[in-house]
């Protein structure tokens, strides 16, 4: 009986199999628009140049305003959303001069949330009045642990349910705001922007996916 290559039985395994062998890669992004929007008397105010992204609750002459971030990163070198197998969103957060961010109550009382962005938007024009549509439901929330975040600090936020679904939607970034807004408290969190002179404060998102 003539004998078959081992080569040859290892062949036909994978191809019965239905699949090939295959690896991941892993790709860091940065932020490629960042913009913040704010209620009240700043409503068409644009700030897509500010070099801050801001999460922020506090008040101008005794009126209360609420601030949000919106950012975004170009996820076209990823093949699919059934790729993605991970993906970590780092936030460079910094104590900004002459703000508390100490809560009003303390423990730590406040939660942010991750949105998807479902419209499209431009950072140099939107505002809170023109704002896009987050789309309902929060994918991802965070609230600190312990001492609120008094010191500069790299956050890093498990995103990988939040960047598969706007990849696989076509969806237009993150919308982040506190998770009660209407709270009068003052409080804020402030993290670099893709306006940073210093890059190495600029939002990242490193995602890892299958070829």
């Amino acid at each position: 009986m003539k004998s078959i290559p081992f080569f040859s039985l290892f062949v036909v395994t994978i191809a019965l199999s239905g699949c090939w062998p295959y690896g991941e890669e892993t790709v860091e992004l940065s932020a490629s628009r960042v913009a913040t929007v704010t209620n009240n008397q700043y409503a068409d105010a644009n700030d897509g140049d500010d070099p801050m992204l801001r999460v922020q609750n506090w008040t101008t002459g005794g009126n209360w305003w609420v601030t949000r971030g919106l950012f975004d990163f170009d996820l076209t070198s990823i093949p699919s959303s059934d790729a993605i197998t991970a993906a970590k969103l780092t936030l460079k957060h910094f104590v900004a001069s002459g703000y508390d961010i100490t809560p009003a109550v303390e423990p730590p009382s406040y939660t942010i949330e991750f949105y998807a962005i479902k419209d499209q938007w431009v950072e140099s024009v939107v505002t809170w009045n023109n704002q896009p549509t987050l789309l309902p439901g929060a994918f991802y929330s965070w609230s600190p642990s312990g001492t609120p975040k008094a010191t500069s600090e790299l956050i890093d936020f498990d995103v990988t349910e939040l960047i598969k679904s706007i990849k696989y939607n076509g969806f237009f970034g993150i919308g982040i705001r506190f998770k009660q807004e209407d709270v009068n408290q003052y409080r804020g969190l402030f993290f670099g922007s893709d306006d940073c002179p210093n890059a190495a404060l600029v939002p990242k998102l490193t995602v890892v996916y299958e070829e």
